[in-house]
């Protein structure tokens, strides 16, 4: 649509290839028509008050969509500090599989209301879970403690890697 937004790359000073992951993502977006309006690389060790200006810039230059491509607690420091200076001009406040864990609401609470969080698989945690209607799921789920975005993408990636390992058996 319309929107125009703010990016939050992970530093490159700490991980180049962290935020190159990032890169062709946003640049997708943007090419999907969210005008890249804003852009800001962040440090992973970035306090609250870090995101003050990042906040700041969002509200004076009415941006209507934000994303952080550092973890949750990013984005919770983003929303929290957006909070406390009253931004509300935003529409969608984005993240992607990092923020598919439970720290966020309880790390985020009222000031994460309405977060955007997409995956590439059924929702496991909290209400609507899936987990009684995938045998996969049911099997990544006996195994972890803690699930999260992160650890069904390895789960994910092992049964891929499994299935791949087998073919090149059969094929001799």
């Amino acid at each position: 649509g319309e929107l125009e937004g703010a990016f939050m790359y992970p530093s490159p000073a700490e991980s180049q290839s962290a935020k190159n992951t990032q890169v062709p993502i946003f640049t997708a977006q943007g090419e999907q028509g969210i005008e890249m309006a804003y852009e800001q690389d962040v440090s992973a060790l970035a306090t609250q008050s870090d995101y003050t200006p990042i906040a700041a810039a969002i509200a004076q230059q009415n941006l209507t969509y934000a994303k952080s491509g550092l973890d949750y607690t990013s984005t919770v420091k983003l929303r929290k500090e957006a909070t406390l200076q009253s931004v509300t001009n935003v529409e969608v406040w984005d993240c992607s599989l990092q923020c598919y864990d439970s720290g966020l609401i309880d790390d985020g609470g009222s000031d994460v209301e309405d977060q955007y969080v997409y995956m590439p698989f059924l929702p496991f945690i909290g209400e609507g879970a899936e987990r009684g209607k995938s045998e996969t799921l049911a099997s990544f789920l006996e195994y972890v403690d803690d699930p999260d975005g992160f650890s069904v993408q390895g789960f994910s990636a092992g049964l891929f890697f499994s299935e791949v390992v087998q073919n090149i058996v059969d094929e001799g």
